[in-house]
């Protein structure tokens, strides 16, 4: 049986493994957002360094997860490395909003 292919690309086949990096993937992904808000509506500075580290943080994870599910499933080369390199400009800003905070 195969997942629609607007959801995704790979055969049920792959299985726990596939969908383990998926929802690691998924999970990483959504908390750069939700810590940015949090980072976004914080009430110090303190606070908000923090939680734009736990940005920097997830956003790096989430780097791992595209070259895990290649290496299970290599057709998804060409869509896991948009996403990797999403996550990596994202890194590379949050990184930077970081140093420049701790710099002041």
């Amino acid at each position: 049986m195969t997942k629609s292919k607007s959801a995704h690309r790979y055969d049920d086949s792959q299985g726990p493994t596939t969908d383990r990096i998926i929802s690691q993937l998924v999970g990483a992904g959504t908390s750069v957002g939700a810590n940015y808000v949090e980072a976004d509506d914080s009430v110090s500075k303190k606070a908000f360094l923090k939680c734009i580290g736990t940005c920097k943080k997830e956003a790096r994870e989430t780097k791992h997860f595209p070259r895990m599910a290649v290496r299970v499933v290599p057709e998804l080369k060409t869509g896991a490395r948009k996403v990797w390199l999403e996550a990596r400009e994202l890194h590379l800003i949050f990184a930077k909003i970081w140093r420049s905070g701790k710099g002041e």
